[in-house]
């Protein structure tokens, strides 16, 4: 193809993405009209995660794999402690002293790749966990989104307060939480998914957290 023929190429691409954009324009009324015609609904997916994700089962999961990470790590720490005691009782100029120091750090080494596999399987439930509460609210949405007629449902965190804020991932993350920035003719049906998912009243929650101390497994490993 000579450079002329591609240059005509290029010129009827070009054209038609214009027109393809001008036919979008045009009928962005008419998409807005039937949005308008249309009920819709909104729905606090990631409030509805977190609070799948703080329910017995879930709970359950995470703190059973503590534990077993818990008396691995408390195996590794008695077994450094117990090696720090014979390296100081046999003292620098012992024969047993090479040895008990290269013991000593293969000891170390074990807690700490203990430390790396207790975080990565963390975060693998988590991440599990996690995908099963969105797939979880995702049907109880659809299900109250059937039963009440609604045709258009937005995910969406009505708050615009960003609440996670240590780093740049958690904000980003807390930004797409919020596809809908403002909808006036929207109907907040997340107490409905929230009834549909079986989870306890939001008020109600919100009692008994503060009447029960937290859970160190609430959050993090």
């Amino acid at each position: 193809m000579g450079r002329a023929e591609r240059i005509f190429v290029y010129l009827a691409a070009l054209i038609a993405l214009a027109a393809g954009l001008g036919s979008l324009a045009i009928d962005r009324p008419a998409i807005a009209s039937s949005v308008s015609s249309s009920r819709v609904a909104t729905v606090n997916v990631l409030e509805l995660m977190q609070e799948s994700m703080q329910q017995p089962s879930f709970l359950t999961e995470r703190e059973s794999l503590a534990q077993g990470f818990t008396a691995e790590v408390e195996q590794a720490e008695a077994e450094i402690q117990r090696l720090q005691q014979e390296i100081q009782l046999a003292g620098p100029t012992s024969p047993q002293s090479g040895a008990l120091r290269q013991q000593y750090q293969i000891a170390a080494q074990t807690l700490q790749q203990i430390g790396q596999r207790a975080q990565g399987e963390f975060q693998q439930l988590s991440a599990r966990q996690a995908a099963l509460a969105y797939e979880n609210v995702h049907a109880a949405a659809d299900r109250v989104a059937a039963n009440e007629g609604y045709e258009l449902v937005f995910a969406s965190n009505r708050d615009g307060a960003i609440q996670a804020a240590e780093n740049l991932t958690a904000v980003t993350q807390e930004i797409l939480a919020r596809p809908l920035l403002f909808g006036a003719i929207a109907d907040d049906v997340t107490p409905m998914v929230r009834a549909e998912l079986g989870l306890p009243d939001s008020s109600e929650a919100a009692d008994d957290a503060s009447a029960e101390p937290a859970s160190p497994m609430t959050d993090q490993p």
